[in-house]
């Protein structure tokens, strides 16, 4: 899977592909109870590197965060 692809993938299909529940993976993805564990894990069960993950988690966040006030700034 590719970032792009991480990124246009919605929520509930990630959790399916990676095998993680839909409630923890939106944690995760909200940066969470995300530890390096989850990384590795959802990196070897999406064909990423882990960095590669937290990377698209992070571009996530910032997509999100463009319409809500206030936001925390992830940059």
């Amino acid at each position: 899977m590719t970032i792009e692809e991480f990124l246009n993938t919605p929520i509930g299909e990630l959790a399916r592909v990676s095998g993680i529940a839909k409630e923890n993976l939106s944690r995760y993805l909200s940066g969470q109870l995300l530890s390096e564990k989850t990384l590795n894990r959802l990196g070897e069960t999406l064909g990423m590197p882990s960095y590669k993950v937290l990377e698209a988690i992070v571009i996530r966040r910032q997509n999100s965060c463009k319409n809500l006030q206030p936001c925390v700034n992830l940059k």
